[in-house]
């Protein structure tokens, strides 16, 4: 018994590395992502300041700022846990205070990252100042990070100064109370320089992890593994689309969206889109999350075969359909494809409770081809997005599906073309 009581702390810290299961880390950072910009922005509002929070990204009069995975405040969150668990099972604290502990540590780390959110937009528009660039933006973390934990410390000083309580009970079965517990046989000032150096042992931790390039989930951080594609292939006119203009651009590595899009701008007179080749990814890719990130809502969604006419094969790809507030309305499809440009078969229970369990366990992390054979990494996405203020009509769904088809089968066949020489 007592050589499973000595190893229960070194059993509970070890919980702390393994990920939240279901999918349910991405959720977890996107709702950090929309919390800070929401609270940022009330924070902005009462500065005069005119912004609007649309999901992960605070717009300005002049700039739009969009909240990255490491700015969620997911990195901080975890290294805060990790620090309160270990000071609840390094004092022995029953479960009711350690729950305050941990609860407290939390709700610091949240108003810290809000803080983080607003510093960056405050400074940036009132005084010039670029917090984004590093080595500034590493420590703005580590003081936002330091100040969570400082404060988050007061409140549990604070909380056993007006409540003190007994500690659980030790090996013998005695129940120690505050003046026998093994923390209190030592001074308040040591005590109190012990967790000073747990917090900036794991603040500089989480300062060299935020120092590193931060790269989205599934994206491969190397733009030479893109297919060379000539932007000339979009046809300037399918239907009553035209081209208005195309382009290639390289985002940051943490762009959940791929690290190179070439990207073509059709419009007609009521509605505009974009069709982009985006990637390179390791495996298929769920653009379900990427547009939950903006805050955008998934409505429904399926998995449909188009074709331009009876006479060609048609080929698979996913469909969403989105909502953002009471008057936005989105619609997109995507296709992925693989380095020889098969097409990847997506999941067949896409955007369902299911597909978030296969997908979290690695049964989509190398879905096949749609001739069944396995996928040749680097994958590379297709994809649509037509944005409008209200319901498409069916006539406008089925224009979209030929206009997507049309310039998908040309990029595929680029790409499949590259791929034989």
């Amino acid at each position: 018994r007592s050589a499973r009581s000595a190893m229960r702390p070194a059993w509970l810290m070890s919980w702390m590395l393994l990920p939240l299961p279901f999918g349910i880390d991405r959720s977890l950072i996107i709702a950090m992502q929309k919390l800070a910009s929401k609270v940022a922005s009330s924070w902005l509002d009462s500065q005069s300041i005119a912004n609007l929070a649309t999901g992960v990204v605070i717009r300005t009069a002049g700039e739009d700022y969009l909240l990255e995975e490491a700015c969620s405040g997911i990195n901080s969150l975890f290294a805060a846990l990790s620090i309160a668990v270990f000071w609840v099972l390094h004092s022995r604290y029953r479960w009711i205070r350690s729950v305050i502990v941990c609860a407290a540590v939390v709700f610091w780390v949240l108003v810290a990252n809000a803080v983080r959110v607003w510093a960056i937009v405050y400074f940036d528009i009132r005084l010039g100042m670029d917090l984004i660039e590093e080595p500034k933006h590493t420590l703005l973390g580590l003081l936002t990070f330091s100040a969570a934990m400082a404060f988050s410390a007061s409140t549990v000083y604070l909380f056993s100064f007006f409540l003190p309580a007994p500690h659980a009970s030790d090996d013998s079965g005695k129940l120690q109370s505050d003046d026998e517990s093994p923390t209190s046989k030592i001074s308040l000032f040591p005590r109190s320089l012990l967790l000073l150096g747990v917090i900036v042992f794991c603040g500089l931790s989480f300062g060299m992890f935020r120092s590193r390039e931060t790269i989205a989930a599934n994206t491969i951080a190397d733009a030479t593994l893109m297919p060379s594609i000539d932007l000339g292939i979009a046809p300037p006119q399918v239907m009553n689309w035209k081209l208005e203009d195309s382009q290639k651009d390289i985002r940051d590595a943490s762009s959940n969206f791929g690290l190179v899009s070439f990207a073509w701008r059709y419009s007609n007179a009521d509605l505009p889109v974009v069709i982009s080749l985006d990637g390179p990814f390791d495996q298929w890719h769920d653009l379900g999350y990427c547009y939950g990130a903006t805050g955008w809502q998934l409505r429904d969604s399926q998995n449909v075969d188009l074709a331009t006419s009876p006479s060609i094969d048609s080929m698979r790809c996913v469909e969403l359909n989105l909502y953002r507030g009471d008057d936005e309305r989105g619609l997109v499809i995507f296709t992925s494809i693989d380095s020889t440009g098969e097409i990847v078969s997506p999941p067949a229970v896409y955007g369902s409770v299911l597909r978030n369990l296969v997908n979290r366990i690695g049964m989509n992390s190398d879905r096949p081809t749609m001739n069944g054979t396995p996928a040749k990494p680097p994958i590379f996405q297709i994809q649509l997005l037509a944005e409008t203020g209200e319901q498409m009509s069916a006539e406008q769904r089925s224009s979209l599906d030929y206009l997507y088809d049309v310039v998908r089968r040309k990029v595929i066949a680029q790409i499949r073309e590259g791929a034989q020489q």
